[in-house]
């Protein structure tokens, strides 16, 4: 999540969602908090039997997550511009991605999300959710190259793998379908995609094994 518009967050979503549950064969539920729709729409044509739902406040998706079952993954896109369901969404979470591109004014905006996650655990005391900034969109010029210097921001762990590819991406999202379906061209895209949630699905076995 992150509360600026643009940084790539329904990319992001559909990926991860669409990977756990055919490449992890995982039980997954998709949940769509912007007005926008943009992730559930594209999700209905790129894996048409991945359980999806659109929601309107922070109450529907802790409706959701109770009935929820053990050993299922609920995916939330969170809401650009509503403090409300972005704070709903960080309590009800265990797990929280960040996605941000190197421009100073989105890097700025990441900085205050990973504030909120800090804040939100000062107030449950707890650990979580935990939080990992996601850096997308990176080129070769200079604000790219230092943020991929970085390893925290805001004492929130950076991933080491970054996206750089843009238009596998755009037309992924342009044929409603996941850039792994997409022909050869776009193998870079699909790497990286992969080596991300490869990253992150370690940390989640870790995380679960300690939890158990």
């Amino acid at each position: 999540m992150n509360s600026k518009g643009g940084v790539g967050k329904s990319t992001l979503v559909v990926h991860l969602a669409g990977w756990l549950k055919l490449h992890k064969m995982q039980k997954v539920r998709l949940c769509d908090c912007d007005p926008q729709r943009s992730s559930s729409t594209w999700m209905k044509t790129a894996v048409p039997d991945l359980e999806t739902h659109q929601l309107t406040t922070s109450g529907d998706l802790s409706s959701i997550i109770m009935k929820a079952r053990q050993d299922e993954y609920i995916i939330i896109d969170g809401r650009a511009g509503d403090a409300g369901i972005a704070r709903g969404i960080l309590l009800d979470s265990d797990l929280v991605l960040i996605p941000s591109s190197p421009s100073r004014l989105d890097m700025e905006v990441t900085s205050r999300q990973c504030q909120t996650v800090q804040q939100i655990r000062k107030v449950t005391q707890s650990d979580k959710p935990a939080a990992f900034v996601v850096l997308n969109k990176l080129g070769k010029d200079k604000l790219s190259l230092d943020a991929m210097d970085l390893r925290m921001i805001e004492d929130i762990n950076v991933f080491n793998q970054s996206l750089k590819q843009r238009s596998p991406y755009a037309d992924a999202a342009g044929r409603g379908c996941l850039v792994w379906d997409l022909p050869f061209y776009t193998l870079p895209a699909q790497r990286e995609m992969t080596t991300l949630f490869q990253e992150l699905w370690k940390y989640i076995q870790i995380s679960d094994h300690q939890s158990s």
